[in-house]
């Protein structure tokens, strides 16, 4: 039962990921295909098709990310609440989701074309830090859902967010749970 827990947390946590992920990935490709004139009558009825398909590029790594990010909190950090995690090492988890698919794909075009593909390094620092941003705001969302459901008042950010970068549990402090 447990097992099945953890694996409907990884499945939603992937899912939100590739919402979150396809969304932003195919906006922010529309956009610079926009600033690069594409977006022109002249590119034809090409673009459309290629903005979904980079579009669902996105998504598709979204999971990927989600689902690694999700795995790896629950192997490192299982025996920690929300108040007791720390926003940059769930940070650091996000961003090594986030550059999975780009080392993959990086890795194979290596292997296969014997050469380094040209997109590695910007893929892995896109990778990188959508991971981490997804990761972070993923603690605080959650934070503040468990903060709404103990009857606090989620406008009081800083009650609904504690300690997002960890400095209690370094200065040796326990963390309140609420």
């Amino acid at each position: 039962m447990r097992l099945l827990r953890r694996l409907r947390g990884a499945l939603g946590m992937s899912l939100w990921w590739t919402l979150i992920w396809g969304v932003v990935g195919g906006a922010l490709s529309a956009a610079l295909a926009a600033g690069m004139g594409l977006g022109t009558p002249e590119s034809g009825p090409v673009l459309r098709p290629t903005l979904f398909f980079i579009g669902v590029y996105w998504a598709i790594q979204g999971f990927i990310a989600g689902l690694v990010f999700s795995l790896l909190l629950t192997a490192l950090e299982r025996h920690r609440t929300f108040t007791q995690l720390s926003g940059r090492r769930i940070s650091i988890l996000g961003a090594i989701g986030g550059a999975v698919l780009p080392t993959i794909t990086g890795l194979s075009s290596i292997v296969v074309a014997a050469r380094v593909p040209m997109y590695l390094p910007l893929g892995l620092a896109i990778g990188a830090i959508g991971g981490g941003l997804a990761a972070y705001s993923s603690l605080a969302l959650a934070r503040r859902a468990r903060a709404i459901e103990g009857g606090s008042d989620p406008s009081l950010l800083g009650e609904a967010l504690p300690d997002l970068d960890g400095a209690a549990l370094r200065s040796g402090q326990r963390p309140s749970t609420p």
